[in-house]
């Protein structure tokens, strides 16, 4: 629901390169994908915390590694 709308796959692979994982499969049926629009809750004053999800997952790995 950010300005950077993804497919899944896109955000699997990235989080996998960033977990130093192999990346995931792909298969012949992937869900269908739908991309939505952020507008409606923007208008409503909503800001987003991070403006991708690389930097909303970047925070979380980068919590997960700390003591």
């Amino acid at each position: 629901m950010d300005d950077c709308p993804v497919l899944q796959a896109e955000v699997l692979d990235w989080l996998a390169e960033q977990l130093a994982l192999a990346p995931v499969p792909k298969t012949n049926t992937a869900p269908r994908n739908k991309r939505l629009s952020n507008q409606a809750i923007k208008q409503l004053g909503y800001v987003f915390k991070y403006p991708s999800f690389k930097e909303g997952y970047g925070g979380m790995l980068e919590m997960s590694k700390e003591p």
